[in-house]
């Protein structure tokens, strides 16, 4: 409707500038110049009306968004967004601590196994050196360099199958 109102206006200022040319072209020059500022005032009270209509839509469409926005059943919803969010984060903070914690539980774990696996080596490698501290005056050389240097590298690289195998060889030697 106002739309209409506003359209009217302004093919009636257009109606008015028109009909002030024609005065114009026939010499009437004083008339005209009258024509003429009637027909900016409608053009101009045209646009104000369409300006005051969109002043008032657009405040009227404020207000509903925020008497929505500040209504009891969005600030409910807000609230439990806010306690879902914050439950879905306590989630995944609990989730992330457990993590964090099993894995330095599992750090600590294989610390103290390859501690023990170093302490078990050498407990095998010192009982290894003194039974081939008793074999010394009974292998030949070359055999007990070569049990010697076997016994240097499985201790070097924390070998306990190998110093196990060395020791039943060693063992097996002592039977003989």
């Amino acid at each position: 409707m106002l739309i209409k109102l506003v359209l009217l206006l302004f093919f009636c200022a257009l109606l008015l500038l028109a009909s002030a040319d024609l005065l114009l072209h026939f010499a009437f020059a004083h008339s005209a110049d009258y024509l003429t500022v009637a027909a900016l005032s409608v053009l101009f009270m045209a646009f104000a009306l369409l300006a005051v209509a969109a002043l008032i839509t657009a405040s009227h469409n404020l207000s509903r968004q925020l008497r929505h926005f500040f209504s009891a059943s969005e600030r409910l919803q807000r609230r439990l967004y806010f306690f879902a969010n914050k439950q879905a984060y306590s989630n995944e903070l609990f989730a992330c601590q457990r993590q964090q914690i099993n894995f330095f539980k599992q750090q600590r774990q294989r610390y103290l196994l390859e501690k023990n696996n170093r302490r078990q080596v050498c407990a095998l490698s010192n009982t290894i050196r003194q039974r081939l501290i008793m074999l010394k005056p009974i292998l030949p050389a070359p055999a007990f360099k070569q049990l010697r240097d076997q016994h240097q590298q499985y201790r070097q690289q924390l070998n306990s199958v190998g110093l196990i195998d060395l020791l039943r060889t060693i063992d097996s030697l002592t039977t003989q």
